[in-house]
């Protein structure tokens, strides 16, 4: 007889991976917490909430957006003309893990966030996350300067990626990045 099984449902893509009923909790991942789903029937994990937003605490939101082993690094060093630099966590769309596939860099509490910022532009990082402890803020490479795109509270974090996680994905990043290199600017 088969042993009955709950579904594990990342709530912020609605992703269902099926886990066995015995060890559950065993299976939680770190940074999660279990949740009930709407119908009762479903078990899930979401990022547990926080008043404070460190790289550490981001990593369960990038992984529930689809940054996983390989793709979500942490303490990645790339070398640059003025020297070794190093992101406290990138994310990738793919490997070989290089400038050409990475989606976003993120750093801890930066005293200069636009100078922080435009030094992972030679990484080729589009974005970039900036946690700040009591806000995380999002920054976007442009031709000139970085430009500080939101700044979202510490307590809105989990909200954040649960609404815009999508547009964050390996995929949609990679696409966008990728999109500019090949259509004209108007």
């Amino acid at each position: 007889m088969a042993r009955p099984h709950h579904q594990i449902v990342n709530t912020a893509s609605n992703e269902v991976n099926p886990r066995p009923a015995s060890g559950l909790s065993s299976a939680e991942p770190p940074g999660f917490k279990p949740v009930t789903l709407a119908a009762g029937s479903e078990t899930g994990f979401e990022p547990v909430p926080t008043t404070s937003i460190t790289t550490a605490t981001l990593r369960p939101y990038l992984d529930s957006c689809g940054y996983r082993g390989p793709l979500l690094r942490a303490d990645f060093e790339f070398g640059t003309a003025t020297g070794v630099w190093r992101a406290a966590l990138a994310g990738f769309a793919h490997e070989p893990a290089d400038v050409r596939s990475i989606c976003f860099a993120a750093t801890d509490n930066s005293s200069n966030p636009s100078r922080d910022v435009a030094s992972f532009r030679d990484l080729g990082a589009p974005l970039v996350f900036v946690c700040r402890r009591e806000h995380l803020e999002l920054w976007k490479q442009s031709t000139g300067e970085p430009q500080l795109h939101r700044e979202i509270p510490a307590c809105d974090v989990g909200s954040f990626f649960r609404s815009e996680g999508r547009s964050f994905s390996p995929e949609a990043i990679y696409r966008a990045k990728t999109q500019g290199r090949f259509e004209p600017s108007p």
